[in-house]
């Protein structure tokens, strides 16, 4: 009796599951082994599509929206985000000549590189500028470059030094060593001698503050100056040329830059050391 009842009671279950037994890749009869193996599936179908779904599962999957929970990655792409390729052993191949191209690049850009160019050029342009103002009134010897050595000196002390400086000062300095024929203190001569003539315009030119001069004249860039900025009363003007087309004046050493994040550079640390 008992045994017929667990028969139709069997019958009656698989009568209720009919309908859905083909919705199952596996037998209903099956052990409770094959149990726990649709738990593990299960369990692993809520993180994955596994390719092992029969055609009637993989129709259902087709028909519902796919939502990928997880974005897997190999561990090696992981260790490159974090850690970096790995390097290569062994000593990397010689190229001197990139090298020393990267070296100088780097090296333009710090900051005490840009401020002896700038200062090398701001002693020649005194030079220049004296020259132009000398001719005006009629003395035909022309003061001499300063020598590299002087130019290119840039620490804390010396520009302190040079900011306290008169330009006759700046212009009595030791001439270039590439000029044999005269002595050292050729310039200091000169400028001693012009101080003898008394002309007012050129006094004052010569006890101008090395500093002043650089932010009113230098960095304007300015090519024709009043000679009433040196207290004159004559309206006439000092015009800055030069016969060797070379760069005068601040503006034109910034515009002869080809790297235009160069220039800006320049110009910001000038100013920050000048003004």
């Amino acid at each position: 009796m008992l045994k017929e009842l667990i028969n139709n009671e069997q019958l009656s279950n698989e009568t209720y599951l009919e309908p859905y037994i083909s919705l199952f890749p596996f037998n209903i009869h099956d052990n409770k082994t094959k149990e726990f193996e649709v738990e593990e599936k299960e369990d692993e179908n809520l993180y994955f599509i596994t390719k092992k779904d029969t055609k009637e599962t993989s129709s259902i999957h087709e028909s519902e929206p796919k939502v990928l929970i997880f974005t897997i990655k190999k561990e090696k792409d992981i260790c490159k985000v974090f850690l970096g390729e790995k390097k290569k052993r062994g000593r990397e191949p010689k190229d001197p000549y990139n090298s020393k191209i990267i070296k100088l690049q780097t090296r333009k850009f710090e900051r005490d590189d840009i401020l002896t160019k700038n200062q090398v050029h701001y002693f020649s342009y005194i030079i220049v500028f004296a020259n132009a103002l000398i001719e005006k009134f009629g003395i035909k010897e022309k003061f001499l470059q300063i020598d590299y050595s002087l130019k290119k000196k840039v620490n804390f002390d010396y520009f302190l030094e040079l900011r306290e400086k008169k330009l006759a000062d700046i212009i009595s300095m030791e001439i270039t060593s590439k000029i044999k024929k005269q002595v050292k203190d050729y310039n200091k001569n000169l400028c001693e001698k012009i101080r003898q003539l008394n002309i007012p315009e050129i006094n004052y030119f010569f006890d101008l503050n090395y500093l002043f001069f650089f932010q009113n004249f230098y960095y304007k860039s300015e090519l024709k100056i009043s000679l009433k900025n040196f207290g004159s009363n004559k309206d006439d003007y000092i015009t800055l040329l030069d016969t060797n087309d070379k760069i005068i004046t601040y503006q034109d050493k910034v515009n002869s830059f080809g790297d235009r994040i160069y220039a800006e550079t320049y110009k910001k640390f000038v100013e920050e050391l000048y003004f």
